[in-house]
């Protein structure tokens, strides 16, 4: 039951902190953001980084391969970004949750899911 809990009450920040994404963007002008889908990012990791460089304003070649490890920075986040741990895409809740979780989920996300191009 608890499990049931934590996950519901992740599908729905997950649409919070996007509908609060959205409220912000809409203040910025159409070439002020860029979004990143996660999935994007563990599958072309250089690309995005790059493509992140750039909008930015800086070299690409900074972020590509390993280069934004080895150089000091003061971001706070997971803390793989300082290890030797490549970012790689975390599917288990394809095997590890059941049917009615994942149809939970869905009914909590599916609109945004399909706003951002997921398939449903």
């Amino acid at each position: 039951m608890e499990h049931s809990r934590q996950l519901v009450s992740g599908a729905e920040e997950w649409v919070k902190c996007n509908e609060e994404a959205e409220s912000l963007i809409k203040l910025l002008p159409e070439d002020g953001w860029m979004r990143i889908r996660y999935e994007d990012l563990c599958e072309n990791t250089d690309s995005i980084l790059e493509d992140v460089a750039r909008f930015v304003g800086l070299d690409s070649e900074s972020v590509s391969g390993k280069g934004y490890r080895e150089t000091d920075h003061h971001i706070l986040g997971n803390g793989m970004r300082l290890d030797e741990t490549p970012i790689r895409l975390d599917e288990r809740w394809r095997t590890e949750l059941n049917d009615e979780e994942k149809r939970r989920i869905l009914q909590i996300a599916k609109n945004k899911m399909v706003k951002y191009g997921y398939q449903i």
